[in-house]
């Protein structure tokens, strides 16, 4: 079964489908990435408040719960981030560089031992409420107020100019691809985009991210890949972006969008499928692929197939796209070996000659 979805939070199937293209489903364990990069948002809402978001334990609600008294959503958001374990916390940490709001509030809940929230044998009920026994439920509650209030005051003294600094990187990524298709759209009328998700089977990379070795197969992977595809559509293919990133239980993978001349090429599904062929035999059946052109109609906003300036909605079907592949960098960065990038756009020069109808202006995004 195939299950698309706008966040980056599959796992490879055991089953692959016709033609080496897996299947994906929903992984847990990148609920965990999830759960880390929300915090960004409930700290930000933390220090808006005018006073600290105090825990109760409410006893009139048949078995205690711990309940917040002014936010029952920033609640649950902060009950999923403390079901985490700590291994899991401090293993995530060493191989993200996350946002400033995030580092403060993971070391906030770290200095009074909250994380996990399961082993207290404690049940989440709906609505951000956990049930439990007074006893130990008092004790807990003392200490994620501390937690907040100490996550309060140190975030509104660090945090912005910190966070400024650290989304920077991701706003350029973000801008130089929308620069790469308004500038392919200012000399084609038609734009075929093409994206494809590049995984390995056997979630490579897992066990030994910071390995130098492992990097180095993996850019390699991507270098013969990208090299391979500008032979073969040496008149076609007119740019395209990659974005490197880490799952935990699936390691290392790419998302990829390719842009083609609309007037050479318009099978998008057919092409997505090669793409993914060639990445499987140039990485000797180590890798699979997600053809995410094949399931269009599952994304709410479609911002990949044949994009014109006559497209409905462009900016915003470009937008969607664009920051599908850029998001995560404005909440965590992959640690890689030394300087190496994890993001590239790129503009493949166009032989004279090429076909298709040339446009003088643009203003597609």
């Amino acid at each position: 079964m195939h299950i698309l979805n706008h966040q980056d939070y599959f796992l490879l199937s055991t089953q692959d489908h016709p033609g080496g293209e897996a299947s994906l489903e929903l992984n847990n364990s990148t609920d965990a990435i999830a759960s880390i990069y929300s915090m960004e948002d409930v700290a930000k809402r933390i220090i808006a408040m005018s006073s600290d978001p105090y825990f109760i334990v409410d006893p009139n609600r048949g078995n205690p719960v711990i309940v917040l008294h002014s936010d029952r959503v920033l609640c649950e958001k902060i009950i999923c981030f403390l079901r985490l374990s700590e291994n899991e916390v401090r293993e995530l940490s060493e191989r993200y560089k996350f946002h400033p709001l995030v580092r403060i509030s993971i070391n906030a809940f770290l200095d009074e031992d909250l994380f996990g929230f399961d082993e207290y044998h404690f049940d989440v009920v709906t609505n951000g409420l956990v049930r439990g026994y007074s006893a130990g439920m008092n004790n807990y509650c003392s200490r994620l107020n501390k937690a907040v209030s100490g996550l309060r005051k140190v975030s509104s003294i660090e945090g912005g100019d910190l966070s400024r600094n650290f989304v920077r990187g991701a706003q350029q990524n973000l801008k130089s691809l929308k620069e790469l298709f308004n500038n392919l759209l200012a000399i084609r009328s038609k734009i075929l985009a093409v994206r494809v998700d590049l995984l390995y089977r056997d979630a490579f990379g897992v066990e030994e991210l910071g390995s130098e070795k492992i990097y180095q197969q993996v850019r390699s992977d991507r270098e013969n890949f990208i090299a391979e595809i500008r032979k073969i559509y040496c008149d076609g293919l007119m740019g395209y972006a990659w974005k490197l990133e880490y799952g935990r239980g699936r390691g290392y993978h790419y998302h990829t969008v390719f842009f083609f001349d609309g007037a050479l090429h318009q099978q998008d599904i057919k092409i997505g499928m090669q793409l993914g062929n060639i990445w499987s035999k140039q990485t000797e059946s180590r890798g699979t692929f997600h053809n995410c052109n094949a399931y269009k109609e599952q994304y709410l906003i479609c911002g990949v197939g044949m994009l014109t300036h006559s497209t409905p909605d462009l900016s915003e079907r470009f937008d969607a796209m664009a920051n599908y592949l850029t998001k995560s960098d404005f909440h965590g960065r992959l640690r890689l070996p030394g300087r190496q990038r994890s993001f590239q756009t790129s503009f493949c020069k166009k032989k004279k000659g090429t076909r298709g109808r040339p446009r003088l202006n643009s203003n597609a995004t």
